[in-house]
């Protein structure tokens, strides 16, 4: 508890300086701070509700991960769409550090800024709003340092980091097991490939391959938590739908999640419209199928004229993806957890920074191995039973001897993971 708690142990931090920070981009943020989010960012204010929607697992977010061929769908991101990530990620940092930088050096990273900003703007083509706000106007004074206590703090044993390698060893075994995965788009059927049905398959591929990178230090740390915990949501969600009694209520499931992704993104592609964009650069960032390999997609929702129903909330569905672990709200700590880093919490910042390699500060200890442990773990609850679906409709053979080395090699890494995070 006290390395989950207090993950860095250094003085210095015991002492508060006050200074800007970057918008919280969560759900809704865009309505309540319009134009501070819009100030910092230089980009319509919604946009800032599309990064918060792109941190979870849902078809309105992966349908802009389309690219068109010969990039497999669902593993590449659209040129607009990694764009607005390039631009939202620069002009945040660039506020975080305003207070910290001097003259030269912040007359320096804001001739940067407006490089990558401007190269950013000709690839997804949003309007810049009129509120716009320079590094110097962003910065604030610094308070002096005042002292406070200084927490205990428990350094990691050296078995720890021994410890951590096989966490990440094990992860690379799951890894080469998942690199064999059926590939649904080498089957010989004449039948188009429904994209609403592969989608969340090829994006958990990918997905917990970014974790998985992260997890060896490739990415950055909070790559590694928020992959982890967009598989996990997957993983519930689809884990809910599939515990239908029957296939009335399997269908109704599966209708009342496509509801929720066709109104994320029946909103946002409003929002771009009312902001002044272009309707070409809003295709161009929404509507991005390829031509080739031929794709359907199942456009079954509620009735406009009827009152869409609404799936259980995230909590319930992580309930139930618990029921077979051996402490029954696991997923939920886990989940909880995951989510310090994601929302940018003091003790998530800790814990991106409390791993020491040379001079380089990593996620801790704790954190990788979760994350490690949450992305292997929800990949085989998901993929390993889409692959068997996939493989009825698409004729891609029999996939059971696949599912089962990967349900195994996923609970090697919980094995190990467990003794460097110890929750469960």
């Amino acid at each position: 508890m006290a390395r989950w708690l207090r993950p860095l142990g250094l003085p210095s931090l015991a002492r508060g300086s006050t200074g800007p920070c970057p918008p919280d981009l969560q759900q809704g943020i865009a309505g309540r701070a319009k134009n501070r989010v819009e100030s910092i960012t230089g980009m319509p204010a919604c946009v800032a509700d599309f990064l918060a929607m792109c941190t979870h697992a849902n078809a309105a977010a992966a349908m802009c991960t389309v690219q068109p061929a010969p990039h497999a769908v669902g593993f590449e991101s659209t040129e607009p769409f990694g764009a607005i990530f390039a631009h939202a990620a620069s002009a945040g940092a660039a506020a975080a550090s305003a207070s910290w930088q001097a003259g030269g050096q912040r007359e320096q990273s804001d001739l940067l800024l407006q490089a990558v900003l401007s190269q950013s703007r000709v690839e997804h083509a949003l309007p810049t709003p009129g509120t716009s706000t320079a590094l110097e106007d962003l910065a604030q004074p610094r308070s002096a340092d005042s002292p406070g206590p200084i927490a205990d703090w428990l350094s990691p044993p050296g078995v720890v980091d021994e410890l951590l390698e096989e966490v990440v060893a094990a992860a690379g075994r799951f890894e080469r097991v998942l690199g064999e995965a059926p590939n649904p788009f080498a089957s010989d059927a004449s039948v188009p490939i429904n994209l609403t049905g592969v989608l969340p398959y090829l994006t958990a591929l990918s997905t917990c391959h970014a974790a998985l990178s992260a997890c060896r230090g490739t990415l950055s740390g909070a790559t590694a938590t928020t992959a982890a915990r967009m598989l996990l949501e997957e993983s519930a969600r689809f884990r809910w739908m599939s515990a239908a009694v029957n296939d009335d209520e399997l269908m109704k499931r599966y209708v009342t999640i496509m509801d929720a992704a066709t109104q994320g993104r029946t909103l946002f592609r409003q929002r771009l419209l009312d902001a002044g964009t272009a309707t070409a650069s809003v295709a161009r960032l929404l509507d991005t199928l390829p031509a080739s390999p031929p794709l359907a997609i199942d456009r079954r929702r509620t009735p406009a004229n009827l009152r869409a129903p609404r799936p259980e909330r995230p909590a319930v569905q992580l309930i139930q993806l618990g029921n077979d672990a051996a402490e029954e709200h696991w997923y939920e700590v886990a989940y909880s957890l995951l989510s310090q880093v994601i929302h940018a919490t003091p003790l998530g910042e800790m814990h991106l920074q409390a791993r020491r390699h040379g001079d380089v500060r990593k996620l801790s200890h704790e954190m990788t191995a979760l994350s490690a442990d949450v992305a292997c773990l929800s990949t085989a609850t998901l993929v390993g039973p889409l692959a068997g679906l996939l493989a009825q409709l698409y004729g891609i053979g029999d996939v059971s001897a696949w599912s089962g080395e990967l349900y195994r090699a996923a609970g090697e890494v919980h094995s190990v993971a467990r003794l460097v995070h110890f929750l469960d």
